[in-house]
C-alpha cells in the first residue's frame, strides 16, 4: 500500500461516518424547520400583500400572521433535543469510529514518499523542527526507500488527538450558530410586536406596513440562514485534518515521525447539550408568548367590538323613535303649512291637528325605554365583556421562561443565564385589573345620560308642540278668518322648535354612544398595551413594572376597604382640629402671635395643584359645565350682550359699504376667547366662510405673516403682504372669506425698535382689504397701551371695541347661567365666621329668601375681588366652594375661602418681566432679553425664578409637555391661573396701569 492509500484507508474508517452524521443531521432536524419557514414566508407574502391592497385589511393581516406564520414557527421550534439528539450521535458514532479502527491493519510497509519531508498546514512546531532536522542530516538518517506504518495505532491516534476535538468544536459551533439564528428569529418577532403591527398602531397604517414589510425581510434572512445554522460545513469540514493525516502518514515509522499512541478520546458534554436545548426552548416560549399575546390583544378587541355593537343597537332603537318624532313633526308641519290657505274654521282645524300631533308624538314616544331599563342593558353588555376579558385571561399559560434577547452585535458563546420567568397570566389579570374593569362597566354612563336627555327633550317638545296649538286656538278664537295667518304662524313656530329639540336629541345620543363607545375602546386598548409592555420588557423594567403593580393594587384594594372609615376619621379630626383652633385662637392673639388667616392659600400651590382634582370629583353634568375651557355656547355668555351687538352693528354697517377694521381690547383672562367663539358663530350665520384664527408664537418677518394668513385665506404661496391685499382684492367674489377674526395679535409687535413694524403693516392690509373682508383683531389691554402710542397714524381708521372686565353682578350671571343648566336646586350656607356684619345680618334676618339674597350678594362681592378679573380663577373659586354632599340632591355653597396670592416677595426685576410677558402674551428668553436689554446670563434666571414659582409656565407645543426643562427657544406665558393676581400685584406697584 502506499501512503495516499492508507490515507484513504483512515479517512474512510475515521472521516466519513461524520459527514454522513452531520448531512443526516441537517435532514433530519433542519429540513422540517426550513420547510416550516418557507411554507410561513409565503403566507406572510400572501397577507403583506392583502395588507397593501385591501381597505381595513390590518386585523385581517395580524390574525393571518399569527396563524399561518407565527404558530407554525413556533410549533415547528418546539423541537427542543436538538442539541441532545446531536450529542448522542456523535457520542455514538465516535463509539463505532473506534470499534472500526481494531480492523486496519497493524502495520503496513510502505514506500517513503519523494515529498515526505515537506511542510503541510497544521503541522506543530515539533513536528516541523522533526523535518527540519531529517532534512539537515538527509545523508545520515533519511537514506531509507520504504517506511513501516502502524495503521491501526495511527488511525486511533489521529481519531483521539484531532477528529474528536474537531467534531467537538464544531458541536459547540453548531449550537452557536443556531443560538444566533433563534436570536435573530427573537429580535425579528420583538420588532414586529414592539413597533405596533399586533394591533397597538391601528390608527397608523403605515407605521404596520413598515414593520411588516420589515418582517418579511428577516423571514427571508432567516429562512437562508437555516443551512449554516444547522453546523453542517462546520461538521464536515475535515481539510485541514486530512492534510495532517497525510504528513503524519508520509513520516510514520522514521526518524521525523511522532511517538503519537493517541488519548482515550472520551465524549462527555451532555450537560452542555441539555443547556443549549433548554435555551432554545425558551426560545419557542418567547414566541408562544408573542403568539398568545397576539391573541390576547385580537381577542379583547373582539370582545369590545361585540360590546359596543350590543350599545349600538340599544341607541339604534332611541335613534328610530326620534326620527318617527321628527317625522311626526315634519308631517305636522306639513299638514299647518296647507292650513294656511283655510278662510274659515281655522280653530277646529287647529284642534284636530292638535289631537292627531298629539297622539301620534305620545305613541312615538311611548315606545322609548325607559332609560333605567336601557342602563340595565347597557350594563349586563358591559358585564359580559368584562367577564369575557375575565376568562381569556385565565385562558392564558401560567407561565413562561424566557432568557434576554441576544445582541446581534455580540456572538453567543453559551447558553445564558439571563433568564426569567414571564408570568403571562398574572400580567393579564394586572392589565386588565379590578379599577380598569370597573371603568368599563361604568362606560355606558355617558350613553345613559345621553338617553336620560333624550326623554328630557322629548319630553320638552311635546309640551312646546302642545302650547303652540294652545296659542294658536287662543289666538283665533276672538278673531276674525283674517287672523289665522298669524295663528299658523304661531304652531310652525312651536312645531319647529320642537323639531330642533328632537334634532339635538338624535345629536346627544349620537355624543354619547361615541363617548361610551370611546371610553370602553380605550380602556381595552390601554390595558392590551399595558399586557404588551409587561411581557415584552427586559428583566429590570419587568421588576419595576410588576413592583408597581403589585403597590397598585394593594392599594387599591386597601383603598375600596377602608376608604369610607378614613374619611369619617378624618372629618372627625378635621372637625377637633378646627374646634381646637377656635379654642386657641384668643389665647395666641393675646400672646400676640398672629396666625395666617383661616382660608388663606398660596395661589400659585393651591389652585395650579386643585384644579384638575376638583374637577375631577365633580359631578359630570357640573364638570362640563364649569369646564376652564373657552365658552362656544352664547347662552352661558354673560356680560358681553353690547359688545356683541356693537359687533353686529359693525357688520351691518360694513354690508352697507361702511368701514371693517375693529380691534377688539381686552384685559388678560376677562374671557377674550369666548367672546370671539360666540360673535364669529353669530357672524357664521350670514357669513358661511369665517376665519377664526389664534396666533400662539410670535411671527417675526413680513413673509412669514403673509404666508400664515395666504393659507389661512386659501391663498397659498403668498409672502408678501402687498401682493396678499393685491390678490384678495382681485379674487372673484366669494373666494376668500369674508369675516376674519384674529385673537392674539399682541404676538405681532415686540417692544424693541422696529418692533411695531409687522403690526403696522397688518393694519395696513385690513385697511386695503376692508372693502372684501371684515376684520375683527384682538389684543390685550397691556399690548393696546404700547400700540396706540406707537402707531397712532395707523389706529385713526380701525374702531376699537374695550371689554372690561365683568362686574359682580355679570360674574354671578355667569355662573349662574351654567348652573342652572344643572338643574340641581341652589342654596348658600350662612357665613361661619365671627365678627363678620354679613354674619350677623344673616342671623338676624333667619332663614329665609332674604337670607338667601343676602348671602348670595355678599358671595359674588367677595368672589369678584378675589378673583381679580379672570372668570377662569372665579370659576375656580366657586368651585372650591360647591358642596354636592351635605344637602342630598342640592348643592350647598359654603362661604368663600379666599386665595392670598404671595407675589410680594418678587423683586423689581421679575415684576417688569411679568410685565414683559403681559405686553407681548409670550415671550422667550432672548426677545424678553432685547426688550429690556438684561443681560445674556441674567434672562434665563429670572424666567427660571418665576417658573420656579409657578407663576408662569412654558407654552407646550404639539410634541412636548409643559412640565419639560426649560431652554432658550422655550415660550412662557403667565399661569391662566394666575393672570389676575399678577395684574393686581403689578398696578400695586405702580408698574401697570
Amino acid at each position: 500500500m502506499t501512503d495516499d492509500e492508507i490515507v484513504a484507508a483512515i479517512a474512510a474508517t475515521v472521516h466519513k461516518p461524520y459527514r454522513a452524521l452531520w448531512q443526516d443531521h441537517e435532514d433530519r432536524a433542519w429540513q422540517p424547520v426550513r420547510q416550516v419557514l418557507a411554507h410561513a414566508v409565503a403566507a406572510h407574502a400572501a397577507a403583506l400583500e392583502q395588507l397593501t391592497t385591501a381597505d381595513h385589511s390590518q386585523g385581517e393581516y395580524r390574525r393571518r400572521t399569527g396563524r399561518d406564520v407565527l404558530k407554525p414557527i413556533r410549533l415547528a421550534l418546539r423541537r427542543g433535543d436538538l442539541a441532545r439528539q446531536l450529542h448522542d450521535r456523535l457520542a455514538a458514532t465516535s463509539e463505532d469510529v473506534r470499534a472500526a479502527v481494531g480492523d486496519l491493519p497493524a502495520l503496513v510497509r510502505a514506500p517513503v514518499a519523494s515529498n515526505a519531508l515537506r511542510g503541510f498546514p497544521g503541522l506543530r512546531a515539533a513536528e516541523r523542527l522533526r523535518r527540519f532536522a531529517a532534512r539537515a542530516l538527509r545523508p545520515i538518517v533519511w537514506r531509507r526507500t520504504d517506511h513501516d506504518v502502524a495503521v491501526a495505532r495511527l488511525a486511533r491516534a489521529h481519531l483521539a488527538s484531532h477528529v474528536l476535538p474537531a467534531q467537538i468544536r464544531a458541536f459547540r459551533s453548531s449550537q452557536r450558530d443556531r443560538a444566533e439564528w433563534l436570536g435573530h428569529m427573537e429580535r425579528a418577532w420583538s420588532a414586529w410586536i414592539t413597533a405596533g403591527a399586533d394591533g397597538s398602531a391601528v390608527h397608523e397604517p403605515d407605521r404596520v406596513l413598515e414593520t411588516a414589510t420589515t418582517l418579511h425581510g428577516e423571514l427571508e434572512a432567516l429562512l437562508d440562514g437555516a443551512t449554516r445554522a444547522s453546523g453542517r460545513e462546520n461538521g464536515q469540514d475535515f481539510g485541514q485534518l486530512t492534510h495532517r493525516l497525510k504528513a503524519t502518514v508520509a513520516v510514520a515509522g522514521t526518524f521525523a515521525g511522532a511517538a503519537d499512541a493517541g488519548r482515550s478520546g472520551a465524549w462527555e458534554h451532555s450537560d452542555l447539550a441539555s443547556r443549549w436545548d433548554e435555551w432554545a426552548e425558551q426560545t419557542a416560549d418567547r414566541l408562544e408568548l408573542y403568539q398568545r399575546l397576539l391573541g390576547a390583544t385580537s381577542g379583547t378587541r373582539a370582545i369590545s367590538r361585540r360590546m359596543v355593537q350590543g350599545w349600538a343597537a340599544s341607541a339604534a332603537q332611541a335613534d328610530g323613535v326620534l326620527q318617527t318624532v321628527e317625522g311626526e313633526l315634519r308631517a305636522g308641519l306639513a299638514r299647518v303649512a296647507r292650513l294656511a290657505s283655510v278662510r274659515a274654521g281655522v280653530p277646529d282645524a287647529l284642534r284636530e291637528e292638535q289631537t292627531r300631533t298629539s297622539e301620534r308624538l305620545g305613541e312615538a314616544a311611548e315606545a322609548l325605554n325607559a332609560p333605567s331599563s336601557v342602563a340595565r342593558d347597557l350594563t349586563a353588555a358591559a358585564e359580559e365583556a368584562v367577564a369575557d376579558i375575565e376568562a381569556l385571561c385565565l385562558q392564558l399559560p401560567e407561565c413562561l421562561t424566557v432568557h434576554g434577547i441576544p445582541d446581534p452585535r455580540e456572538r453567543v458563546r453559551g447558553p445564558g443565564r439571563d433568564e426569567r420567568e414571564v408570568e403571562l397570566r398574572d400580567a393579564a389579570v394586572q392589565a386588565f385589573d379590578t379599577l380598569r374593569m370597573e371603568r368599563i362597566r361604568t362606560a355606558p354612563r355617558a350613553m345613559v345620560r345621553a338617553l336620560e336627555e333624550v326623554h328630557a327633550q322629548v319630553a320638552e317638545l311635546l309640551e312646546v308642540s302642545s302650547y303652540g296649538y294652545e296659542a294658536a286656538i287662543a289666538e283665533t278664537s276672538d278673531a276674525d278668518a283674517a287672523e289665522s295667518e298669524q295663528a299658523i304662524t304661531l304652531v310652525s313656530n312651536g312645531l319647529e322648535r320642537a323639531l330642533d329639540k328632537a334634532t339635538r336629541a338624535r345629536e346627544a345620543l349620537r355624543s354619547g354612544l361615541e363617548a361610551a363607545t370611546q371610553e370602553a375602546i380605550a380602556e381595552v386598548e390601554e390595558g392590551a398595551d399595558r399586557l404588551r409592555r409587561r411581557v415584552t420588557a427586559d428583566r429590570l423594567t419587568a421588576g419595576y413594572l410588576d413592583a408597581r403593580s403589585y403597590v397598585a393594587t394593594e392599594v387599591a384594594r386597601d383603598w375600596q376597604r377602608w376608604r369610607e372609615g378614613v374619611a369619617q376619621a378624618g372629618r372627625r379630626v378635621a372637625a377637633g382640629l378646627r374646634n381646637l383652633g377656635r379654642l386657641l385662637r384668643p389665647l395666641a392673639s393675646t400672646l400676640g402671635i398672629r396666625p395666617p388667616p383661616p382660608g388663606a392659600t398660596d395661589l400659585r400651590e393651591h389652585t395650579l395643584a386643585s384644579a384638575a382634582e376638583f374637577a375631577r370629583t365633580l359631578p359630570v353634568v357640573y364638570r362640563r359645565l364649569f369646564a376652564f375651557e373657552p365658552l362656544t355656547d352664547p347662552r352661558l355668555l354673560a356680560g358681553r350682550t353690547d359688545a356683541l351687538a356693537e359687533v353686529a352693528a359693525s357688520w351691518e354697517r360694513w354690508r352697507d359699504g361702511g368701514p371693517g377694521c375693529q380691534v377688539v381690547v381686552s384685559p388678560p383672562g376677562a374671557g377674550i376667547t369666548s367672546f370671539l367663539n360666540v360673535a364669529a358663530a353669530a357672524l357664521a350665520e350670514d357669513e358661511p366662510r369665517v376665519v377664526r384664527k389664534i396666533l400662539q408664537t410670535r411671527i417675526h418677518t413680513e413673509s412669514e405673516l403673509a404666508a400664515t394668513l395666504g393659507n389661512w385665506l386659501g391663498l397659498a404661496g403668498t409672502d408678501d403682504l402687498d401682493l396678499l391685499a393685491e390678490r384678495i382684492l382681485e379674487a372673484p367674489a366669494g373666494a376668500t372669506p369674508g369675516v376674519v377674526i384674529l385673537e392674539s395679535a399682541e404676538h405681532l409687535h415686540l417692544r424693541v425698535r422696529g418692533g411695531i413694524r409687522l403690526f403696522e403693516r397688518l393694519l395696513g392690509v385690513m385697511t386695503r382689504t376692508e372693502a372684501r373682508i371684515f376684520w375683527v383683531v384682538s389684543l390685550s389691554s397691556p399690548a393696546w397701551q404700547l400700540v396706540r402710542k406707537r402707531a397712532p397714524d395707523y389706529l385713526a381708521d380701525v374702531k376699537r371695541l374695550s371689554l372690561s372686565p365683568l362686574t359682580a353682578d355679570q360674574l354671578r350671571k355667569a355662573i349662574l347661567a351654567r348652573h342652572l343648566r344643572s338643574g340641581l336646586p341652589l342654596q348658600y350656607a350662612e357665613p361661619t365666621r365671627r365678627g363678620e356684619a354679613i354674619r350677623t345680618r344673616a342671623q338676624r334676618i333667619g332663614r329665609s329668601d332674604k337670607q338667601q339674597l343676602l348671602i348670595e350678594r355678599n358671595y359674588f362681592d367677595r368672589l369678584h375681588r378675589a378673583s381679580h378679573g379672570s372668570i377662569r380663577l372665579a370659576l375656580f373659586h366657586w368651585l372650591r366652594s360647591a358642596d354636592f354632599q351635605s344637602l342630598e340632591g342640592s348643592l350647598l355653597v359654603q362661604p368663600l375661602e379666599p386665595l392670598s396670592p404671595q407675589l410680594e416677595m418678587l423683586d423689581l426685576t421679575q415684576s417688569f418681566a411679568l410685565k414683559a410677558i403681559l405686553d407681548h402674551g409670550t415671550l422667550t428668553v432672548e426677545e424678553y432679553r432685547e426688550v429690556v436689554r438684561a443681560p445674556a446670563a441674567r434672562a434665563p434666571h429670572t424666567f427660571r425664578s418665576l417658573l420656579d414659582q409657578q407663576v408662569i409656565e412654558i407654552l407646550a407645543t404639539d410634541d412636548e409637555s409643559d412640565d419639560r426643562t426649560p431652554a432658550r427657544a422655550d415660550r412662557y406665558r403667565v399661569r391662566p391661573f394666575m393672570i389676575g393676581a399678577v395684574i393686581a400685584h403689578l398696578r400695586s406697584r405702580n408698574i401697570l396701569h
